[in-house]
């Protein structure tokens, strides 16, 4: 799988009662921090949005006083433009983009406007579920169509050790194809987690959830492992721990703390109804619950519910309105 090329990076300029402050959050320090490491090791673009996520009084007031939208516009821009700058200082091609509207709503977009294959954002260190559902982040690994990156504050830009779960889906042989290239280029330690194989009339009930795997009639599995990870050229071999259980979420877990993981790769599948729930919720508690980043892939076939021809004229709008 190729590596991201088109790189969007979630920003946020302001902090507190500020709507632009002297420095940015720790959360988007660490996520801008990521994107251009990934960026330098792929030879990828840039692109920093701060979405300006204002109630409509505060919009019109801004728009009604000429002397306030300057301000707040342009100190917004004087801070993004100092990250294209040091972007660029890198040898990174960057840009920078300011919208007014809802934060998640406009990073859909934006992946779709200008066809970003990895949406970066920092999210900061939840203390449970229910307050991840509320993030930007939770809304993103729901909606986004591309592959999704959340960082955490604390989480280390250098990747010494990855972990991907390959359930032998689809989408979990792209995941595993972007962590053993990741792996190659950070020169990590990667441990792939293989699912609980499913034993036929054992007496379990095939309509409760789990991570198995049903490997009857699929005798090519192991051999396109072992093929990828021949092509990867991995400086080491890397550790493949089968399942002891079928609690997904479970598994991952203790194998970070146990071998210290920075990064976890997850596939996730493009489908409806319950599973694709379970799915999504697992990606969910991970990023809530786990200290490191959190990467998400998509299918090629994802579609967002969010529309670009909905927001076609709302972008020109906000295009206007920002002198853009």
């Amino acid at each position: 799988m190729r590596p991201f090329k088109n790189i969007l990076v979630g920003v946020d300029v302001s902090r507190g009662e500020h709507l632009v402050a002297d420095r940015l959050s720790g959360h988007s320090e660490r996520a801008w921090q990521t994107a251009l490491r990934l960026a330098k090791l792929n030879s990828s673009r840039l692109t920093f949005l701060h979405v300006l996520q204002l109630s409509a009084e505060t919009q019109h007031l801004i728009q009604r006083n000429t002397g306030l939208e300057r301000t707040v516009l342009d100190l917004a821009r004087e801070r993004l433009n100092v990250l294209v700058d040091r972007a660029t200082r890198e040898g990174v091609v960057a840009q920078s983009k300011l919208i007014f509207g809802k934060c998640w709503v406009e990073t859909v977009r934006q992946v779709y406007r200008d066809r970003h294959d990895l949406t970066v954002v920092g999210t900061r260190q939840f203390g449970t579920f229910k307050s991840l559902l509320l993030s930007t982040g939770a809304k993103l690994l729901r909606k986004c169509p591309c592959a999704v990156l959340i960082t955490k504050p604390g989480s280390t830009t250098m990747f010494s050790s990855i972990l991907t779960a390959h359930d032998f889906t689809g989408v979990g042989k792209d995941a595993t194809k972007v962590a053993l290239s990741i792996s190659k280029q950070h020169d990590s330690e990667l441990h792939i987690l293989q699912p609980l194989e499913n034993s036929r009339g054992n007496g379990e009930s095939s309509a409760e959830p789990s991570w198995k795997a049903d490997l009857t009639g699929r005798p090519d599995e192991e051999l396109w492992l072992e093929e990828h990870i021949v092509r990867a050229g991995l400086s080491a071999q890397p550790l493949i721990h089968k399942a002891k259980s079928s609690s997904y979420c479970t598994e991952i877990i203790e194998y970070i703390e146990r071998h210290k993981i920075g990064l976890v790769v997850l596939g996730v599948e493009a489908c409806t109804g319950f599973t694709w729930m379970f799915r999504r919720n697992i990606a969910e508690r991970l990023a809530s619950g786990i200290p490191c980043s959190l990467l998400v892939v998509k299918p090629s076939e994802m579609m967002s519910s969010v529309s670009l021809q909905e927001s076609t004229d709302y972008a020109q709008e906000t295009r206007d309105q920002l002198g853009a």
